[in-house]
């Protein structure tokens, strides 16, 4: 990790998420983002889903589950490393 690096924990999380645009914000728990808050994930508590908010679309999506997110990071890595080719 660089110096000065700080993991964020899940309250600032969820407040950055809510300032982002993340719809029902109050019964969400985000956990993860990846691409600079692009894409943020967490678990809706009143029925245990996982969900993917893409920030650009404003989208909300429900995830089958946590493979549904590895399988997403990893095309994510895929079609970056193509690009860099």
């Amino acid at each position: 990790m660089s110096h000065g690096y700080r993991i964020p924990d899940l309250a600032e999380m969820a407040a950055t998420a809510a300032h982002l645009g993340l719809p029902e914000s109050a019964g969400l728990e985000v956990f993860m983002q990846k691409g600079s808050w692009l894409f943020i994930y967490g678990l809706k508590l009143s029925d245990n889903v996982l969900f993917l908010y893409d920030h650009e679309f404003g989208d909300l999506q429900p995830l089958s589950g946590i493979e549904a997110v590895l399988n997403q990071w990893w095309e994510i890595e895929l079609a970056d490393a193509a690009e860099q080719a």
